[in-house]
């Protein structure tokens, strides 16, 4: 168990600086046996974890799909909601290209399933607020345009409801706004609800200066 978790160690700063990733990945694999066979949870979790994050950087999608939708259904595993939104993001992407339902269905899925291990959790909120505006997108009637723009509205209630959600759903955005992976609809967002969304970047104000 030492040595496993020791090479996880090592693995995290090289997954963490994006350095050696196919590298990591496979060890990350073998990793995960290895922790099958000791029969510890705790580290498959952990193992899923950095996981994640290789197989999203080397655009790994549909292997890293399959494993965690394997270890979804496990009891005895927490898979972490990093993980979990991580996985999201991938079958999101899948959304965005192919318009496929499936995908869709399966990206409110892992984010509901971190949502239920933290309710409150800004980044699996934000990228939940990207699917229903993708969604919305890609509606072609009007009366289902409607419906998907009321459940973005609930959305964001629930996400102001909150400061921790607030804060980290607009780090969420900004990041993204910020970097290669730009968003239009993050844009179409703060477009749709100029109001709500001032108020939430408010919120996550105040709660960065008292955090502080």
């Amino acid at each position: 168990r030492s040595s496993i978790e020791q090479q996880l160690t090592d693995i995290k700063n090289k997954v963490t600086q994006r350095i050696e990733l196919d590298e990591s990945y496979n060890t990350l694999i073998s990793l995960l046996s290895k922790a099958e066979e000791i029969k510890n949870p705790r580290i498959i979790s952990n193992v899923l974890n950095e996981l994640s994050y290789a197989a999203f950087y080397l655009k790994k999608d549909s292997e890293m799909e399959r494993i965690m939708s394997t270890y979804l259904e496990r009891q005895d595993i927490d898979i972490r909601e990093t993980a979990l939104v991580n996985t999201a993001l991938i079958t999101m992407n899948g959304y965005i290209s192919t318009g496929d339902d499936v995908e869709k269905e399966k990206t409110i899925k892992f984010l509901n399933r971190a949502l239920k291990r933290v309710n409150d959790y800004g980044e699996a909120l934000g990228l939940k607020l990207e699917l229903f505006m993708i969604e919305y997108e890609k509606e072609v009637k009007e009366n289902e345009k409607q419906l998907i723009k009321n459940e973005i509205n609930i959305l964001i209630q629930q996400i102001l409801k909150s400061n921790i959600a607030s804060f980290e759903t607009i780090q969420r955005f900004e990041r993204v706004q910020k970097s290669a992976a730009k968003s239009e609809y993050i844009e179409l967002i703060y477009k749709m609800f100029p109001v709500e969304m001032e108020k939430m970047k408010s919120i996550s104000k105040d709660y960065k200066i008292n955090k502080g």
